[in-house]
């Protein structure tokens, strides 16, 4: 689920918030995660695509990345 946009044709998860009564919502804190080749995600890239078909990874300095962040939600 993408934080800000969808990556699939189910709401991002600002919208789902919304939906459900939260009126601010702010990303406070983002890190990026390299991926490699034997971690868990790059192992299961295909599944999480055919889940999640316009997600893409990152690359930043010839390595391949995800973002962790942090989400603030308030009413």
């Amino acid at each position: 689920m993408g934080t800000n946009i969808r990556t699939n044709n189910e709401k991002s998860l600002f919208e789902f918030a919304k939906d459900i009564g939260y009126t601010n919502m702010k990303i406070v804190k983002q890190s990026d995660k390299i991926i490699k080749q034997g971690n868990i995600t790059f192992e299961n890239w295909n599944y999480i695509k055919s889940i999640y078909p316009k997600y893409e990874l990152k690359t930043k300095n010839n390595n391949l990345y995800i973002s962790i962040q942090i989400i603030e939600f308030s009413i």
